[in-house]
């Protein structure tokens, strides 16, 4: 388990499962949209879940270690560290996604159509993702903080 250092002097941990679970309930959802824009884009369900597929597994992994890597007490410490955060994520993603529709279409202008869609729509969900997961108690305590 990593800590995270709050302002009040207490660490909040985070289990690994928690992680977990945070990273395939972001992925289910994401990826759901991801498939959606792609079909919109390109009329084919099936290019729609060959897009989908490879980018619901690069980008759960990387997901996971974002996550666990945002866990660091330097981190933690930023200010406005959840815009950071997501907007540093929607580079990570954004990249992964527009990558993966060129390696399967083999269009640059559906890759470089379906970044931008993807990023929009997916920044203000990934928020509330954020705030979602922040009131959800499983796999998290907090504890008071070593000097």
């Amino acid at each position: 388990m990593l800590g995270l250092t709050m302002a009040t002097g207490t660490v909040e941990v985070h289990t690994r499962q928690r992680t977990f679970l945070k990273s395939l309930s972001w992925r289910f959802f994401a990826t759901g949209q991801t498939i959606l824009i792609a079909f919109l884009l390109t009329g084919t369900l099936d290019v729609a879940f060959k897009v989908g597929l490879p980018d619901f597994a690069f980008k759960f992994v990387s997901y996971y270690v974002f996550e666990r890597i945002w866990l660091f007490t330097a981190l933690q410490n930023l200010q406005n560290k959840r815009i950071i955060k997501m907007l540093m994520w929607k580079v990570v993603a954004v990249s992964l996604s527009m990558v993966i529709t060129y390696v399967v279409t083999g269009q640059i202008s559906t890759a470089l159509r379906l970044g931008p869609i993807d990023t929009t729509l997916k920044t203000l969900i990934l928020y509330l993702h954020e705030l979602l997961w922040d009131c959800i108690p499983f796999g998290k305590t907090i504890v008071k903080k070593e000097d």
